[in-house]
């Protein structure tokens, strides 16, 4: 592999690695307005200043999907592993067959569950896209 292919491929892995995992510790899925955020795993409601961090349950969400949530949550962390694992092997001038092949899986199992996550969502009232589900889906 040539070094500016070496290169190019370690920055985007980077790149995958840290939209994975601000997508899914940043926790804006879903924002109402600038004090309500929703994520994968909970929400934060901030007002006047004072920020409590809660669970989804007041989303009226199926189980299903608040289990698909914390799947949402892993499968981006471990996508985020993977393909910091894959950068790790190209920049030691590694093949990187295996840590490519695991980044692979990684991001598809990520994707389908996220695109669950997605579609069992409930109807939360005057919701607008966040910023984790752009960073997610990039």
């Amino acid at each position: 592999m040539s070094t500016a292919r070496r290169v190019i491929t370690i920055m985007l892995a980077l790149a995958a690695a840290a939209g994975c995992a601000v997508a899914v510790e940043g926790g804006r899925w879903w924002s109402m307005g600038t004090d309500i955020h929703v994520g994968p795993v909970s929400t934060e409601r901030c007002f006047g200043g004072d920020c409590q961090i809660s669970t989804l349950a007041w989303t009226n969400g199926s189980a299903l999907w608040e289990r698909i949530g914390v799947a949402t949550y892993v499968g981006g962390l471990c996508a985020a592993l993977a393909c910091l694992a894959l950068a790790g092997a190209l920049a030691a001038r590694r093949p990187g067959r295996l840590a490519a092949a695991a980044a692979a899986v990684a991001t598809i199992t990520a994707a389908a569950v996220g695109i669950g996550f997605v579609a069992l969502a409930p109807d939360i009232p005057s919701a607008q896209v966040g910023r984790g589900l752009a960073l997610f889906a990039g």
